[in-house]
């Protein structure tokens, strides 16, 4: 049933096995039971145009679901950072008299014990075709969109500690501080003229190696005067990762992506 972690992370695993335990009995009241009155689904394959708000949405979700295919859910790596779960897993179909079986990602972050936001990702998409249905989560990346304040920094790092988890890499350390470096200057350069904006980060895994990226549409990495600068934080992503690449303009119309490649 998957690896269950430290004993500290049992609670939040248990959330992940209860809501798949749930899926599979068709048990509505109890799969909703898991999800944070914010939540907002939208599901890898449906045929709703979704999103699915709420525990009552998730309860029809599960029923819109049901209607559209016998479905299963075969949990196999379950891995939990902080507030985030990341959930290896087979969804095994059938419908029309022909199975399909897709091996899917979920990250999950907990607000209060309860699922607040759930991502869903087809660890092969060209699998998903066969199906007949739009697929609106058709890459195997992870794409978060935040607020550029200082507590996105930990969301930031944690989720991509999780899922680069998830992909089997094994310099999660680096991964995490790498990213919480980028985040951290980002969130205090990026936007230092104006009103906070936006952090895009992002995670996918390249070949052998594992790819983040820390996206603002701000003034980029520019000095601050009150500010000690940002050499420490360069040298130290520049340490952690195999390479690191900056981007802004003229190669962007505004902002500063910070890529940074790591092995796996």
């Amino acid at each position: 049933m998957g690896v269950p972690g430290p004993e500290h992370d049992a609670p939040r695993i248990a959330i992940a096995r209860r809501m798949a335990d749930a899926f599979n009995a068709r048990d509505a009241e109890a799969f909703s039971a898991v999800f944070h009155p914010d939540i907002e689904f939208v599901p890898l394959l449906t045929p709703s145009s979704g999103p699915y708000r709420g525990p009552a949405g998730l309860a029809r979700y599960l029923r819109d679901a049901f209607a559209w295919a016998d479905a299963r859910l075969v949990l196999s790596e379950l891995v939990s950072v902080g507030d985030v779960i990341v959930t290896r897993a087979r969804l095994e179909l059938e419908r029309g008299g022909r199975r399909e079986d897709i091996d899917v990602l979920y990250v999950a972050r907990l607000l209060d014990g309860l699922v607040v936001e759930l991502i869903t990702l087809p660890t092969d998409p060209e699998l998903t075709e066969p199906l007949g249905v739009p697929v609106r989560q058709t890459v195997d990346e992870l794409r978060l969109e935040l607020p550029a304040v200082a507590s996105s920094v930990a969301l930031a790092r944690r989720a991509v500690r999780a899922y680069a988890a998830g992909l089997g890499c094994r310099h999660l350390d680096d991964v995490e501080l790498a990213t919480s470096e980028a985040a951290t200057n980002a969130v205090l350069h990026a936007y230092l003229d104006g009103p906070p904006g936006t952090l895009l980060v992002t995670g996918r895994p390249d070949g052998d190696t594992f790819l983040v990226g820390i996206e603002d549409q701000g003034r980029g990495l520019l000095p601050r005067p009150d500010s000690p600068g940002l050499g420490m934080g360069i040298s130290m992503m520049s340490a952690l990762a195999v390479d690191v690449t900056f981007v802004g303009p003229p190669q962007r119309e505004a902002g500063t992506e910070v890529r940074m490649r790591f092995n796996r």
